[in-house]
């Protein structure tokens, strides 16, 4: 056998591992590549069809997913992985398939009752790319506090708002996935501490902002209502003067002690860079 056919052969085994489950195996009978194989053995490639999805999905739900998995159940968000996959079969670039999986699940009948579970898919994924973008810059401001027009914000961020509790959503995953990698806690107490968790969480909407405060490490700080307009000037890359300047805000209710203590929080956390630095 020739190197190109070695290829050819090697192509259509993928085609079909990667084809949709819904398709009968037997339809690629009908191509030339079939003739390599026993046809009384050519059935067992539905289970490495299978097979490969089922790895798939479970790989997502402990890498991407895993806040999620923490938050609603491993086997939960890899079921739905596994049907997502099997109808949205995309073998090149599996990563970037999944930044739909949140839309498949908002059209999920069964998924109404929860519909808080899409956005956070969303966040999941998000925080997966803040995560892979490039390291923030540091050191960029020194004793002396910069002037309001140098003050930027770290260009690898991420505004995301939601109408559910993300940020506490969030959190309470964080705690949960911390407690399940106790090798001492029991089914039973992850379960009931699950349960707590989702029961304290108070059904508001919140706005928060993602970034690296450091090649490791991932911020995401919630973004109060009032200051959303000035944030959100920030992130299409003006300096915080321009931001405070052109944003709707009422002067009248404007808390500037809580926006400087907030400013201080993201300074601090390393999300803004002193253009003068550089």
């Amino acid at each position: 056998m020739k190197i190109d056919e070695l290829k050819e052969l090697q192509n259509f085994f993928l085609k079909v591992i990667y084809s949709n489950l819904d398709e009968n195996y037997k339809n690629f009978t009908t191509e030339k590549e079939y003739t390599y194989f026993l046809p009384e053995t050519f059935h067992r490639i539905q289970a490495y069809r299978q097979s490969f999805y089922g790895r798939v999905s479970g790989v997502f739900s402990q890498t991407i997913f895993d806040l999620a998995s923490a938050l609603f159940g491993k086997s939960f968000i890899e079921n739905y992985l596994i049907d997502y996959f099997h109808k949205n079969p995309t073998p090149l670039n599996m990563t970037n398939s999944v930044k739909e999986f949140s839309s498949y699940l908002k059209a999920q009948e069964e998924i109404q009752n929860c519909p808080f579970v899409p956005d956070f898919i969303s966040f999941c994924f998000i925080i997966h790319e803040i995560l892979s973008a490039k390291n923030p810059l540091e050191n960029t401001f020194s004793q002396n506090a910069p002037n309001a027009e140098n003050i930027y914000l770290q260009k690898e961020h991420f505004l995301f708002t939601s109408e559910w509790p993300i940020l506490q959503l969030y959190n309470a995953a964080k705690d949960i996935l911390n407690e399940s990698e106790n090798k001492e806690n029991t089914p039973e107490f992850l379960a009931k501490f699950r349960e707590d968790k989702l029961t304290q969480i108070e059904n508001k909407s919140e706005d928060v902002i993602l970034f690296k405060s450091n090649a490791w490490s991932l911020d995401v700080i919630l973004i109060p209502k009032e200051f959303f307009p000035i944030i959100n000037l920030l992130s299409q890359g003006l300096n915080l003067q321009q931001a405070v300047e052109n944003s709707e805000i009422s002067e009248e209710n404007f808390d500037l002690n809580k926006f400087s203590d907030w400013i201080s929080v993201l300074t601090r956390q390393n999300a803004f860079f002193n253009k003068n630095s550089f």
